[in-house]
């Protein structure tokens, strides 16, 4: 286990990582294979903005506002 996980100063306490070979990852189809999946337990504590137009994701902490 993981103590933390930390981006951008954004960091996840005790996180659940599961660790798959690049065959099992394949969830997109194709050779678009994630790097990474988040699931809900990080997600939940995330406040997500798309920006469309600019072809962006922001993400900041839940608490943040």
């Amino acid at each position: 286990p993981f103590k933390t996980l930390s981006l951008n100063g954004l960091t996840v306490n005790h996180p659940d990582i599961l660790l798959i070979s690049n065959s099992e990852s394949d969830v997109l189809g194709g050779n678009a294979s994630p790097k990474m999946l988040i699931g809900l337990s990080i997600l939940s504590k995330l406040h997500l903005y798309i920006a469309y137009g600019e072809h962006n994701l922001y993400v900041t902490p839940a608490d943040a506002h």
